[in-house]
């Protein structure tokens, strides 16, 4: 089980005992959560860190282009692929604003 800062569960997998487990997944599944925490994109099905992420849908293409300035493949309006945000940049931002909202 994975639970976030605000006590949500963000992941939950169970497996039978008999069963193996796979604990790239669990790393992935991790990797996408800290992406996704932050900034307004999603990750496909089996998707790894580096890869191509998807604009959420209720981004307009004129948000996405000034959130987005490493451009994106628009293939229809609510499926578009971007580069990956820079996570140290988002980090700071956070940090940034949290510092802003203690004032």
């Amino acid at each position: 089980m994975l639970i976030d800062f605000d006590r949500r569960i963000k992941m939950m997998q169970t497996y039978p005992s008999t069963t193996g487990r796979n604990f790239y997944e669990i790393l992935r599944a991790v990797d996408a959560i800290a992406l996704t925490q932050f900034q307004k994109v999603g990750t496909p099905a089996n998707w790894s860190q580096g890869e191509d992420v998807l604009i959420l849908p209720e981004i307009s293409t004129v948000q996405a282009e000034t959130m987005f300035p490493r451009g994106f493949l628009e293939i229809k309006a609510w499926f578009r692929l971007t580069p990956p945000p820079d996570m140290a940049e988002a980090d700071h931002e956070e940090m940034r604003s949290s510092v802003d909202d203690d004032d």
